[in-house]
């Protein structure tokens, strides 16, 4: 059953209300310049060229670029669907006043999280096309109506959209919707071979198979011709990791020397290699393994976020999306029994380390707006246990919000298992409390306890300093024996540079990269953007020491934007972008922060 809870539309009339159904906001100089922080010696501030801002802080997600435009795409917070996400194709023919050329809408409660635009020359067309992704982001936002009343409210869909954007001004619709139209898709690549061929990878965020490989040739009419995933893959190996959450999260397409090489972001498996020199028969060809301990001195968590080689393939820039600055462990007892256990944490609630102990009174099905209502909890204290699966989960704390409980406890699916994760918002709500997330077979014996009228209580939470993403060198060049040969992590990634939030503020974390020569071009979230040489890396360094006199390498970073104590930016995506000028430039794709404007695109000169 589909249902609106009355304190979040009072919230959403006001933002209706004051921003009206807004689409785009002229460019401004709501930001300041580059946030000074003491750079490390050589690196340069980056001067800003322009910038298009967009209504909402927390609106942007990635961004791509193709002749004289740019395609930014939305993501969900704080709101969802009112006619502001979608993909907003910019004008950046005069990159001192970007402009808005056109908008393409998403559908109800749908998010483009991803936007990949290229030319593309085959056999049955010629010309620009843009792909983006759809995925769910909760159905309480609805769309108004022409009288200024919600709309009937509707799931989000699923899939990818294909758009002939030739003319960027006036984006036409060649496929919509397609692959599953249930399953929420993440992230894209586009590629050609040669012989007239066009393809494209794809993340299904549901799909165990969750890579899928789809002929293009033809982009109004595209064909599956593969899915395959780490059950195909009898030698991918993750037992470095404790709660291993295996799933694919970014892909990369290139061709080497005649060789077409896929590099996928496994999260908890890392760096996978895939041979799709044949797309229709994708050929595994290895994954590489976290060292332990890792960089934090600590036990690794694996999260492989994104992957892009160097010109040659020799090498792959990599990086880890951890934004948490430390790991938690859960000290609970069960009808007397005392246990600790790792555990994940919401990362859009308060603290965990702070609201403990409670106890767990009541157990429930998957806690979304889809199941019965959630039981009015008895009193102060009380945590509700929920299962992992159906709706996001902050659609699930916004329920235990509503029922009164002080926290809340997501145990894991049958298919989640023993992996452990740290949940993200998918919606604007459940923020007032705070959130677990435990493996499936202690949830289990939690549910099992409580069904049986004993006694559960969430006694403590403890953290360990264990530091943010960073990135990676890995030498790829026998893929079935990847070698860490690099590191590079800012001065607030990793203890104690991460871990007094009350001076430091915001997401530490390596995001999205790509690569050009020996130069990865970083979006940090609130690091901002950082441009770092790798030149000295090369492969058969050896492995990553630390010491520049043993073997391995160090990356320097060699300039930046933003970043600071007190963050002016909070960048989600980047592109280098060759001009039709002649110039090139670094676009950034802003998700704002408070009291400084919307976020949007950040267009950079280059050092």
């Amino acid at each position: 059953m589909f249902r609106f809870r009355k304190s979040r539309w009072a919230i959403l009339l006001a933002l209706i209300t004051a921003f009206g159904l807004l689409t785009a906001m002229p460019a401004s100089a709501s930001h300041p310049e580059g946030d000074p922080y003491p750079a490390p010696d050589g690196s340069a501030t980056l001067n800003k060229v322009g910038q298009f801002d967009v209504p909402f802080e927390g609106l942007t997600s990635d961004v791509w670029a193709l002749g004289n435009y740019a395609y930014l795409g939305s993501f969900s917070s704080p709101v969802c669907s009112f006619d502001i996400t979608g993909t907003r194709i910019i004008d950046i023919s005069d990159p001192e006043n970007p402009t808005l050329a056109a908008f393409i809408k998403d559908k109800q409660g749908t998010r483009t999280n991803d936007v990949k635009a290229a030319s593309i020359n085959t056999s049955h067309w010629s010309g620009d096309i843009l792909v983006t992704t759809n995925e769910g982001c909760g159905t309480v936002i609805p769309r108004l109506n022409a009288d200024g009343n919600a709309a009937k409210g509707r799931s989000g869909q699923g899939g990818i959209n294909i758009y002939d954007v030739t003319d960027p001004t006036k984006p036409h619709a060649l496929k919509q919707n397609f692959l599953p139209k249930a399953n929420g898709i993440h992230n894209t690549y586009i590629w050609e071979d040669g012989d007239g061929n066009a393809y494209l990878i794809a993340v299904d965020d549901v799909d165990a198979r969750d890579v899928i490989i789809v002929d293009i040739t033809n982009p109004a009419s595209p064909k599956v011709i593969t899915r395959t995933g780490a059950p195909d893959w009898p030698d991918l190996d993750f037992s470095e990791i404790e709660g291993p959450a295996v799933l694919l999260h970014d892909v990369w397409v290139q061709e080497n020397g005649g060789t077409t090489i896929a590099y996928l972001s496994y999260w908890d498996a890392g760096l996978v290699l895939l041979d799709v020199t044949d797309p229709a028969n994708p050929v595994f060809l290895g994954d590489s393994t976290y060292p332990n301990p890792d960089a934090s001195g600590l036990p690794p968590e694996g999260n492989g976020h994104v992957a892009v080689p160097n010109a040659d393939g020799s090498l792959v820039i990599f990086g880890d999306e951890d934004t948490t600055q430390f790991s938690a462990f859960l000290d609970s007892t069960i009808d007397g029994a005392p246990s600790t256990n790792k555990v994940g944490f919401s990362n859009f609630g308060p603290n965990p380390l702070d609201g403990f102990p409670m106890d767990v009174t009541t157990v429930v099905g998957t806690g979304c707006d889809s199941d019965p209502d959630i039981p009015d909890a008895g009193g102060a204290g009380e945590v509700v246990l929920i299962e992992r699966g159906a709706c996001f989960f902050s659609e699930k704390a916004g329920n235990a919000v509503d029922a009164g409980y002080d926290g809340y406890i997501v145990f894991n699916s049958a298919a989640g298992g023993e992996g452990l994760i740290n949940m993200s918002a998918g919606t604007a709500e459940g923020t007032e409390i705070p959130g677990l997330f435990i493996t499936r077979s202690l949830g289990l014996a939690m549910k099992a306890a409580l069904d049986g009228g004993l006694v559960v209580t969430a006694d403590a939470v403890a953290g360990i300093a264990d530091g943010e993403g960073f990135m990676r060198v890995y030498d790829v060049t026998d893929p079935a024996n990847m070698v860490e040969v690099g590191r590079y992590y800012t001065e607030r990634t990793l203890p104690p540079g991460n871990i007094d939030p009350t001076t430091l503020g915001g997401t530490r974390d390596a995001h999205n990269v790509v690569v050009e020569g020996t130069t990865a071009y970083w979006a940090w979230y609130h690091e901002g953007i950082r441009v770092v040489e790798f030149g000295d890396c090369d492969a058969g360094d050896g492995p990553y020491t630390g010491d520049p006199e043993d073997t391995g390498c160090i990356p320097e970073e060699v300039a930046h934007f933003g970043g600071g104590a007190d963050p002016q930016y909070d960048f989600w995506g980047v592109y280098l972008h060759h001009h039709p000028n002649g110039e090139t430039y670094i676009l950034g794709s802003d998700r704002g922060e408070q009291g400084t404007g919307g976020g949007g695109l950040v267009i950079l000169d280059t050092p």
